[in-house]
């Protein structure tokens, strides 16, 4: 029995290492046109003191849910609408706290899970870019999996792929041969020619001579 727990502590640590070798590692974006870009972001340090490095969190924009979870050392960005939102976070589905901002369009926001070790609590604060962007170089993008979304989520702004090829493939014009309006106005008395060839006022020498004289103009 000692001896399974032993292989399994082993193959734990394995995978853990694994995993975070895999993770990809933090890159700066811009916002795209008329959002705001926000970064939700654990320290790679949170875990020091009280063991919290199993704590997972979950992402809320309006109360709708952003699919996937972050953990110790993972970041999330999301580009939103600038309106008035609130932003919340919950540890391990139970302990939840939350953030109303109002986002500008064109600005980053960086938003931090601190963990207090002495009374088993965190908050979610908003840092300055210059401490943001120092703490969240240190961190991996978060793996993401299939979880039950609540609702459809509104507030996000995505790229537009449509728009994207609008502006990669412009459409080349075609230009088209017009007739020329004598030659159109012939066409019209030669068809009333041959009308009148038809409704026997004209023989078809008169018919054929008068085409003819049409068409010579």
């Amino acid at each position: 029995m000692k001896n399974i727990l032993i292989k399994a502590t082993i193959l734990i640590t394995v995978l853990m290492f694994t995993a975070c070798g895999t993770k990809v590692p933090f890159k700066k974006e811009e916002p795209l046109q008329g959002a705001a870009l926000v970064y939700v972001y654990v320290p790679i340090s949170v875990g020091s003191g009280e063991d919290m490095s199993g704590s997972s969190y979950k992402i809320r924009v309006n109360n709708k849910r952003i699919e996937g979870r972050i953990i110790d050392g993972e970041y999330k960005s999301f580009n939103l609408k600038p309106n008035s939102t609130t932003i919340s976070t919950t540890r391990n589905d139970i302990q939840e706290q939350a953030l109303k901002i109002d986002f500008k369009a064109g600005e980053t926001y960086y938003l931090k899970v601190v963990n207090n070790s002495e009374s088993a609590t965190f908050e979610l604060v908003q840092v300055d870019s210059t401490l943001g962007l120092k703490e969240i170089a240190k961190t991996g993008l978060a793996g993401s999996r299939a979880i039950e979304v609540d609702n459809i989520l509104t507030e996000l702004v995505e790229e537009d792929p449509q728009e994207e090829a609008q502006i990669v493939s412009k459409p080349v014009a075609k230009k088209v041969q017009s007739i020329p309006a004598t030659t159109s106005s012939k066409m019209d008395e030669v068809k009333k020619a041959y009308q009148l060839k038809v409704d026997g006022i004209l023989t078809e020498d008169e018919f054929t001579k008068l085409k003819a004289e049409i068409l010579a103009k």
